[in-house]
């Protein structure tokens, strides 16, 4: 899987997360198992809040990592036109994330509609609107899950 750097510092700051959340959830409920010869409540809230962090690492770090890294080797090639763009709030790197409607058109295939995000240059923001055309990878088993390679190519 080739990750970009800023997915490297990701992943190894989700990682980090994870790790510490269970290290300090389990050390809450051993001592408090020890000092009590059972868990009480305070040693169950630790435990869940160990689990509940690390699903909230995966679900919200690595899922979407693994998920792209997974589009970039097994994805098949398709065109799309952008339907519709919408500012989702976020920013990556200073460059605005956008999130995208489009009409994706596989190869011998129906078109169909996704929705998607993708970065687009804050010096160029003019690059990405409805009509343009863009080059996708999409998901065989799954084409709703769609990544945007080139926009306006």
């Amino acid at each position: 899987m080739n990750l970009s750097p800023g997915e490297k510092v990701g992943l190894v700051l989700g990682l980090t997360g994870a790790l510490v959340g269970v290290v300090i959830s389990l050390w809450v409920a051993v001592t408090d198992f020890m000092a009590t010869g059972g868990l009480t409540i305070g040693g169950i809230i630790a435990l869940v809040a160990g689990v509940i962090i690390v699903g909230t690492v995966w679900l919200g770090l690595l899922d979407p990592l693994l998920k792209n890294a997974i589009l970039q080797k097994r994805g098949q090639p398709a065109e799309a036109t952008i339907l519709k763009v919408w500012d989702t709030g976020v920013t990556i790197n200073k460059d605005p994330q956008v999130g995208l409607l489009l009409e994706i058109r596989p190869p011998g295939q129906l078109p169909y509609q996704a929705k998607t995000k993708a970065t687009v240059s804050r010096l160029y923001p003019h690059l990405c609107q409805p009509g343009m055309k863009a080059q996708v990878l999409y998901d065989p088993q799954n084409p709703k899950r769609v990544m945007v390679k080139t926009i306006g190519l």
